[in-house]
């Protein structure tokens, strides 16, 4: 058994290794680097995350759509769910704090089940703009996939301009009527 505090997770080929640092090197057919392990192999078409229980109730919350698409989003890309439906003290606050655009009945985030939801790439990094806009792509490629028609928060107007943008909120993904 692994003990994690000693161990390092690589990914290469599609595979996830989990490597224990040892004394002897590496054979070259690994491909691991550092070249001191000894991997032991998970199949990347078995790796998949899950949500949190917190992560799963917002999700509850949520249209159909939204459920089958980030169900599926979950099992290759590690995301939290910060916000599903929202009741009118949490929608007013958040519209105050200017971290929503509009105030309540009017979001997308109002309606039960909710066609509006809030995900974030996890672990969660604010600073980190660039990581949030490969999530917004993978997302909008897995909808695609999936049929759902989504808009998100990254590109309102949907022109795949984002420099066009007056309100970003980057976590922002809504099904289109």
């Amino acid at each position: 058994m692994l003990n994690p505090k000693k161990s390092t997770l690589h990914f290469h080929n599609n595979i996830f290794y989990f490597s224990k640092r040892v004394s002897f090197h590496t054979p070259p057919s690994c491909g691991v680097r550092p070249a001191r392990c000894a991997p032991q192999y998970l199949n990347m078409d078995l790796f998949m995350y899950v949500f949190s229980d917190s992560s799963q109730r917002k999700l509850e919350t949520c249209c159909p759509d939204l459920i089958r698409l980030f169900n599926e989003v979950i099992k290759h890309r590690d995301c939290k769910i910060i916000y599903g439906r929202r009741e009118k003290e949490e929608q007013d606050r958040l519209f105050k704090e200017g971290k929503s655009r509009l105030n309540y009945p009017h979001s997308s985030h109002n309606r039960y089940p909710s066609r509006g939801i809030d995900v974030a790439p996890y672990p969660i990094d604010w600073k980190d703009a660039g990581r949030f806009y490969m999530f917004v792509g993978y997302v909008q490629a897995v909808a695609e996939k999936l049929n759902i028609p989504i808009r998100c928060g990254a590109d309102w107007d949907g022109d795949t301009r984002t420099t066009d943008q007056k309100f970003n909120d980057l976590v922002h993904f809504e099904v289109r009527e």
